[in-house]
């Protein structure tokens, strides 16, 4: 049995949208839900003027931040050991921020990244999907 973790980023404030199939966007179901909104605004900031989390420039601005960093490394230490302990075979983190295009993108990558450093037995796949990165950010 191949074991899954699967993190999806995505914005608070496209809860109730419809997405291209007419769907009502909701809060991605979880087993860990992380509501980054209040961390690190870079919403402000006119050199990340239209960049996401997939930008370095976003990335590294994030993760500046001590708060935001050890959030991420936690959270994939604790679902290593989580999926390395239990009999779990698939496991979904939801990282939300208002618009779902930064600070969530950032944390969900970053703890990508750490899974994929503490997986060096494949024991897992991880998969990361970024539910709201191309929408219109809402004011």
């Amino acid at each position: 049995m191949i074991k899954t973790i699967r993190i999806i980023s995505f914005g608070y404030g496209h809860v109730g949208e419809k997405d291209e199939n007419d769907t009502l966007l909701t809060v991605p179901e979880a087993d860990i839900t992380l509501d980054v909104r209040r961390m690190l605004p870079v919403s402000d900031d006119p050199e990340l003027k239209g960049l996401t989390g997939l930008d370095e420039a976003v990335y590294e601005r994030v993760l500046a931040s001590a708060v935001a960093r050890s959030l991420a490394v936690q959270t994939a230490v604790g679902t290593h050991m989580l999926m390395d302990d239990t009999e779990l075979a698939h496991l979904t983190i939801a990282v939300g921020c208002f618009g779902g295009r930064r600070r969530a993108v950032v944390i969900a990558r970053h703890i990508g990244t750490r899974l994929a450093e503490l997986n060096i037995e494949d024991a897992y796949a991880i998969a990361i999907e970024h539910r709201d990165l191309a929408r219109t950010p809402q004011s």
